[in-house]
C-alpha cells in the first residue's frame, strides 16, 4: 500500500500518468535466468533460488551471474547490499532494505563490476550514507578522502523510496562521507547518490526526508549523459534537492577549459518535482556547483517544479572559476523559492528568489541560456552576479514577481 500510495504522489505532483514500466535497459534486455529472494528465516543460501524454495537476498546474489534478474518478494532485508555483477534487482510487492545496522553504512551500492544493473521497486531507509550509491564512495570511514575509484556505466534506478536516509548527518561534521563534501554545506551522500557514472538513468522516485536527495558528482571520472527525470524529491532540509556538484579539480584546466578527464556534463534533468529542499541548510532545488578547476556545464535542466526550497528553485555558483558554460534552464515552474538567502557571492541576495546563477569572475557563465520558464510569488525572479555573457530570453514569465531581472 505504501508504494503504490507513493507512487500516486509522483503522477499528481507532476502532473503525469505513470505507467509502472521500465524506461529503458535493465530488466527489458534480461536474458538470464529469474532467482526468487524472500525474508523468511527459512530461505535458502543457493545456488538454486526458486519461486517455491526462495534464497536469502544475499544469497541470490552470490549465485546470480551476469544477466539475472533477481525478484524479491514483500518484507524486510538488511542494508549493505552491494551489487558487483549485472543484475536487475526487483522488488515484487514493497521490499524494504532498512541499512541502520549497514557495514559500509549504505543501503545499496552498485560497483563499477555491477555496471548495466537495475534497481527497482525498493523503498531503502535509515542508512549512515546513501541510500543508493552508484560507484565508489568518494570518503573512507574516518572522512579523509578516497583517492581512487572506477566509473560505472549504463544503470538504471527507478520507481525505488528512498527515506530517511543520511541518519549521520550533524551540521558540524559526521563519520564518513557526512564530513566530506567540498563547497557544499554538509551532507551524507544525499538519498541517491551517481559518482563517476555515465549513460544512466534515475527515475520515478520518490526521495524524501534525507540530508538532500539526488547527488552526481566526478571525484574518479566523468559524470555525463545522465537522464533523472520525473522524480519525487521532497523535505530534504539540509541540503538541495538535485545536485550536480564539480568536485574534481582535473575537469578544466588552468585557463578554464574542461578536459574531459572529470565534470559534470551533457545531464539531462526532466519532469522532477522538487519541494521544501534546504531550508535548514543553504540547499537549492536544483543546484549546478564547483570549486577550484571544476566543470559543470552543457547540462539541461528541464520542466521541472521547484517550490519552497531554502535556494533559489535553480541555482548556479561557481565558487572558484571552473567551467559553467551552455547550461540551460528552460520551461520550469519555480515559486516562492531563496527562503533563507543566498550570501555565497559578494552580491548578497537575501529575498525570495526563482533562479539564481553566480560566477566569481566575469564570463564564468557564458553560455547559460534561461528560456521559458515561469517564475512565480518571489521578490526576484533571475538574480545574476558576473553573467554578463549569459542568455536570459524575453519569454520567462513572471506572476507576482517584484524584480524580473537584478544583475549584478
Amino acid at each position: 500500500m505504501r508504494r503504490r500510495v507513493l507512487a500516486f504522489a509522483i503522477a499528481v505532483a507532476s502532473g503525469t500518468a505513470v505507467a509502472m514500466l521500465p524506461l529503458a535497459g535493465g530488466i527489458a534486455g534480461a536474458q538470464g535466468q529469474i532467482l526468487w529472494v524472500s525474508a523468511s528465516p527459512t530461505a535458502g543460501s543457493g545456488p538454486s533460488c526458486t519461486q517455491a524454495s526462495p534464497c536469502t537476498l544475499l544469497g541470490a546474489l552470490n549465485s546470480a551471474n551476469n544477466g539475472d534478474t533477481i525478484e524479491v518478494e514483500s518484507g524486510t532485508y538488511y542494508g549493505g547490499v552491494i551489487v558487483d555483477k549485472t543484475v536487475n534487482l526487483v522488488g515484487v510487492g514493497d521490499p524494504v532494505i532498512d541499512a541502520a545496522t549497514s557495514i559500509n553504512g549504505v543501503g545499496i551500492q552498485i560497483t563499477n563490476a555491477g555496471s548495466g544493473s537495475s534497481v527497482t521497486g525498493f523503498t531503502i531507509e535509515n542508512a549512515t550514507y546513501e541510500g543508493i550509491l552508484v560507484g565508489t564512495s568518494p570518503a573512507a570511514p574516518n572522512g579523509s578522502p578516497v583517492t581512487s575509484g572506477q566509473p560505472v556505466t549504463n544503470v538504471s534506478l527507478q520507481y525505488n523510496v528512498v527515506i530517511n536516509n543520511d541518519r549521520g548527518f550533524n551540521p558540524k561534521g559526521g563519520p564518513g562521507e557526512c564530513a566530506f563534501t567540498p563547497e557544499a554545506p554538509g551532507d551524507c551522500g544525499e538519498g541517491i547518490h551517481l559518482v563517476s557514472v555515465m549513460n544512466s538513468t534515475v527515475a520515478y522516485n520518490v526521495v524524501v526526508g534525507n540530508a538532500g536527495g539526488i547527488l552526481l558528482t566526478d571525484e574518479f571520472g566523468p559524470n555525463r549523459n545522465n537522464v533523472i527525470t520525473n522524480n519525487y524529491v521532497a523535505n530534504n532540509e539540509s541540503d538541495c534537492g538535485i545536485t550536480l556538484a564539480g568536485h574534481s579539480p582535473l575537469a578544466a584546466n588552468s585557463s578554464g577549459v574542461p578536459t574531459g578527464e572529470a565534470g559534470v556534463f551533457n545531464n539531462v534533468v526532466r519532469h522532477n518535482t522538487v519541494l521544501n529542499n534546504g531550508v535548514l541548510g543553504q540547499g537549492g532545488g536544483i543546484l549546478m556547483a564547483g570549486g577550484p578547476g571544476s566543470a559543470v556545464y552543457d547540462n539541461t535542466i528541464e520542466a521541472n517544479i521547484a517550490w519552497n526550497n531554502g535556494l533559489a528553485g535553480v541555482v548556479i555558483h561557481d565558487h572558484a572559476g571552473g567551467y559553467f558554460g551552455g547550461n540551460i534552464i528552460e520551461e520550469n515552474w519555480l515559486a516562492n523559492d531563496n527562503l533563507t538567502g543566498d550570501f555565497d557571492f559578494p552580491a548578497k541576495d537575501p529575498a525570495t528568489t526563482g533562479i539564481f546563477i553566480a560566477s566569481i569572475f566575469p564570463g564564468g557563465l557564458a553560455g547559460t541560456t534561461i528560456i521559458g520558464n515561469v517564475i512565480a510569488n518571489v521578490s526576484i525572479g533571475i538574480f545574476t552576479y558576473n553573467a554578463q555573457q549569459a542568455y536570459i530570453a524575453p519569454n520567462n514569465l513572471y506572476l507576482g514577481v517584484g524584480t524580473p531581472v537584478s544583475q549584478n
